[in-house]
C-alpha cells in the first residue's frame, strides 16, 4: 500500500529532484542477486539488437554502483572486433568525448569523483563516426524521455550537430516510468529506444 505521501504526490506531480531521490532509494534497496540477474537480462537484449549487431563503433559507459552492469556487453564487443568507446568526462567544461578502450580492466581509471574514466592518453573519436550510443539514466519512459543525474552531459552530447548514432537508454524495469511522469525542459534530449530488465 502506498504511504500517504505517495498518494498525495504521484510521480507525474513530482519535480526532477524528487524523482531522482525516489529512484536512488529504489536502486540502493536492490539486492545483489536481483542486480546481477537484471543486468544479465539487459546485456543479452542489447547484444541481440540488430543496430548493435551491425555497429562497428559503439560507446558504452562505465556503470556506477547500482546501475546496470554492461561490462559484459563491452567485453563481448571488444572480442567481436568492434571499436569500443567510453565517455571521458571533462568536469571543467561539463562535456564528455568518446575515448577508445581496448582493455576494459586496464584502460579505465577512477577520477576525482570516483567515476571510471578512460586513461588520458587514449585516442578520442569524432562523434560523427559513432554508430550506437548506450545511455544510462535514473529514469526513462517508453517515449524515450530521460532523467539523468542533473549534469546535462548526455543532453549536450545528444544535441551535438555531429551526433548521428542510434541512442539506446539502459535501465531496470523499476526505472521505466509512464509517459508524462518525467518532467521535460527544452534542453532535454530523448533516446531512440529503451532496453530494460
Amino acid at each position: 500500500m502506498d504511504s500517504p505521501s505517495h498518494a498525495v504526490n504521484p510521480l507525474n506531480q513530482m519535480t526532477k529532484p524528487q524523482i531522482r531521490e525516489r529512484m536512488r532509494v529504489l536502486l540502493t534497496s536492490m539486492v545483489p542477486q536481483d542486480h546481477e540477474h537484471r543486468s544479465d537480462l539487459v546485456c543479452r537484449q542489447i547484444m541481440a539488437l540488430p543496430a548493435w549487431t551491425a555497429a562497428q563503433t559503439v560507446q558504452v559507459f562505465a556503470p556506477l554502483p547500482f546501475e546496470i552492469d554492461i561490462a559484459p556487453v563491452a567485453i563481448d564487443a571488444l572480442a567481436a572486433g568492434k571499436r569500443v568507446y567510453v565517455p571521458r568526462v571533462d568536469w571543467a567544461t561539463r562535456t564528455m568525448v568518446p575515448a577508445l578502450v581496448t582493455n576494459w580492466s586496464a584502460d579505465l581509471l577512477p577520477d576525482r569523483h570516483g567515476l571510471l574514466n578512460p586513461r588520458p592518453d587514449l585516442p578520442v573519436l569524432p562523434l560523427a563516426e559513432l554508430n550506437v550510443l548506450l545511455v544510462p539514466g535514473l529514469a526513462f519512459d517508453r517515449q524515450g524521455n530521460r532523467l539523468g543525474r542533473g549534469g546535462g552531459f548526455y543532453d549536450r552530447l545528444l544535441s551535438d550537430p555531429a551526433f548521428r548514432a542510434s541512442s539506446i537508454g539502459i535501465c531496470y524495469a523499476t526505472q521505466l516510468l509512464n509517459p508524462g511522469e518525467i518532467p521535460t525542459e527544452p534542453g532535454d534530449r530523448k533516446v531512440e529506444m529503451v532496453v530494460f530488465g
